[in-house]
């Protein structure tokens, strides 16, 4: 019930109309009942099994247990519309955001120990990061079979942004005011 009356993480970059494969009006319709909402597929299913062996694979290589995996959903303390449901928790600062990915996104990693990750993950970290009131999400992203480490550190300038886009969207959902369509948007 809270998936349908609040706008998670993960949903993020698509309330901010940065998704490669969702708009805002995706998400308004599915947030309303007028689409299905997204039940994955074989990449997303695969994604999930992973998860497990690649949190495993982080901690050995960090040296760092994680406080919770996996993490349950979380609401802002502030905020009733946001949410958020970590990969996993680091500590009371920090948490891990898990990806398992093909050669295809390689192109969009820049160097390790950097938040030099694609556009929609950011987002994603930055709304967790607000919901949850740490400093910093660490990325564990396997691609094809090597485990790459990202981190990416608070920015409260992009989280007002944000969730200023992203209230504007839920407001619309809640009034049933839907927003305009992007035609030049791949989806």
């Amino acid at each position: 019930e809270w998936r349908k009356t609040s706008i998670g993480a993960s949903e993020s970059a698509a309330a901010c109309a940065v998704h490669p494969h969702k708009t805002p009006l995706h998400l308004y319709a599915e947030k309303t009942g007028e689409i299905a909402p997204f039940a994955g597929n074989e990449h997303t299913r695969r994604g999930r099994r992973y998860e497990p062996l690649i949190a495993e694979d982080w901690q050995e290589q960090t040296g760092i247990k994680l406080r919770s995996y996996p993490a349950p959903m979380f609401r802002h303390p502030e905020i009733d519309w946001m949410t958020c449901t970590p990969d996993g928790v680091i500590d009371e600062s920090s948490g891990l955001e898990i990806k398992s990915s093909t050669w295809r996104i390689k192109s969009r990693l820049g160097d390790e120990g950097t938040d030099a990750i694609p556009e929609e993950w950011l987002l994603q970290a930055q709304h967790q990061m607000a919901v949850m009131q740490w400093s910093r999400v660490e990325f564990a992203i396997l691609v094809d079979l090597e485990l790459n480490r990202f981190t990416v550190e608070r920015n409260d300038q992009f989280i007002d942004d944000m969730i200023a886009i992203e209230r504007e969207l839920i407001e619309r959902i809640r009034n049933s005011d839907p927003p305009p369509p992007n035609w030049e948007h791949p989806a």
